[in-house]
């Protein structure tokens, strides 16, 4: 999965919650992505080691 599917999946999932929970969540999962990439890892492995963006958003 990419950063950019991931994201919409967990702003898809934070709906209805408002709107500045919803931009700091995205603003920490974008951070992940970012320290991942630098550390030489891919989206899709940072994707994996997050889990299920569904999931995540249901527990925040």
């Amino acid at each position: 999965m990419t950063r950019a599917e991931f994201i919409s999946r967990l702003k898809r999932g934070l709906a209805g919650l408002p709107a500045t929970s919803i931009a700091d969540a995205v603003a920490d999962y974008d951070a992940h992505f970012d320290d991942a990439v630098a550390a030489g890892r891919t989206e899709a492995e940072t994707a994996a080691a997050l889990g299920d963006p569904d999931r995540l958003a249901r527990e925040l």
